[in-house]
Formats: structure tokens, C-alpha cells, sequence
């Protein structure tokens, strides 16, 4: 196994794994007093997180393996880095919010009891605005991550895929390409100059 295996590897983890906590996260807004939910999107963000720097780090080594194989797109590899940055940032804050979300709903939930004068019948849905907030950032940041990793594949599909690009990437020879068949020499041609050549 090479960088470029590898890598290949890893970078699934980040793209699928921010999608899955985007799920539990919604299944935790809508129900703030099992903490279950909260606790499994947390775990998740944080291996996710940990995926996207490792993908991020392992990106260089693997640019490295296959920079010279025929095929290989260098702009989309430039692109795929610009955006790989920008997604393990996200990933990484979107993990810290998770982070804090569970905190501040553990605290809630070990905090002493109040009163039973101050159990009003709205005091449990004010109890459920203030905790769900820290949620409903984290689930947008997961949303909004999970979309950056889809956008960074995109681009590191089109590496090695030329069917995949599109746009200026599309009309970009790669690396070890031939020229294409309208602008090669036809066939025989050179053959067929030379015969009349003679014949003159």
C-alpha cells in the first residue's frame, strides 16, 4: 500500500461520516432530553475530524505518487488542495461546536434541580430553546461541512477521471496525453504525400 492507496482510504471517512452526524444531530434537536443522540453525533464529528486531517496531511505524499502517471490532471490536483484546506478547517470547528454542545447539555442535565414554585408549564420549553441552540449551530456546521467534503471529492475525482471534468478542467491536456485525433496527422498521410511525390 502506497500514499495514494492510502489516502484513497481515508478521505471516505470525512465525506460520510459529517452526513451520518448531520442525522444523529437532527434526531438530537428534536429530542433534547435523550442525550443519546447528541453523544453518538459527537463521537462522530470527532472521528470525522480526525479523518479530514488525516486525508488532509496524507494529501501531499499521494500528490507525489501520482503527479507523474499519464493522465493525472495537475489543475485539478491544485483545485482539490484549495479545497481540501477549506474543509478540514470546517471539520475542524464543526467538531469543536459538537464538542461544546455536549458539554453544555451535560451540564444542564447535572445541574441541581430548581424549585418546584419555578416548575412552571413553561419552563421545560424554555429549558429545550437554550439547550438546542448549541445543536442547531453544530447541525448546520455539519450540513455545511458534509457539503465541502462532497465538493473537495468532486475535485479529487477528477484527477485521474477525465470524464468527470468539466469546464476548463475538461479542455486541460493531462499529464502523458495525447493530442486529440482532429489535430493528429491523419492517418497515412505522410504515405500519401510522398506518393505523389513520386508519381510528379
Amino acid at each position: 500500500m502506497n500514499a495514494a492507496h492510502l489516502h484513497l482510504i481515508i478521505n471516505h471517512l470525512p465525506i460520510v461520516g459529517f452526513a451520518i452526524a448531520a442525522v444523529l444531530l437532527i434526531l438530537a434537536f428534536f429530542h433534547p432530553a435523550e442525550r443519546g443522540a447528541l453523544r453518538s453525533a459527537v463521537l462522530v464529528l470527532v472521528l470525522s475530524a480526525a479523518g479530514a486531517a488525516a486525508a488532509y496531511v496524507s494529501g501531499e505524499p499521494a500528490e507525489e505518487v501520482i503527479e507523474r502517471l499519464p493522465g493525472t490532471s495537475e489543475q485539478a490536483m491544485e483545485v482539490h488542495e484549495e479545497r481540501a484546506g477549506v474543509a478540514t478547517a470546517l471539520a475542524g470547528l464543526t467538531a469543536l461546536a459538537g464538542i461544546a454542545a455536549l458539554l453544555l447539555a451535560e451540564r444542564r442535565r447535572t445541574a441541581p434541580d430548581a424549585p418546584a414554585a419555578l416548575a412552571l408549564a413553561g419552563a421545560p420549553e424554555r429549558r429545550r430553546t437554550a439547550s438546542s441552540a448549541p445543536v442547531a449551530i453544530t447541525l448546520g456546521g455539519a450540513i455545511l461541512t458534509s457539503g465541502a467534503m462532497a465538493w473537495t471529492g468532486a475535485a479529487g475525482g477528477e484527477i485521474r477521471h477525465p470524464e468527470a471534468r468539466g469546464g476548463a478542467l475538461a479542455a486541460e491536456p493531462a499529464r502523458g496525453q495525447s493530442a486529440p485525433a482532429s489535430e493528429a496527422t491523419p492517418a497515412g498521410g505522410a504515405d500519401r504525400g510522398e506518393r505523389d511525390e513520386d508519381d510528379d
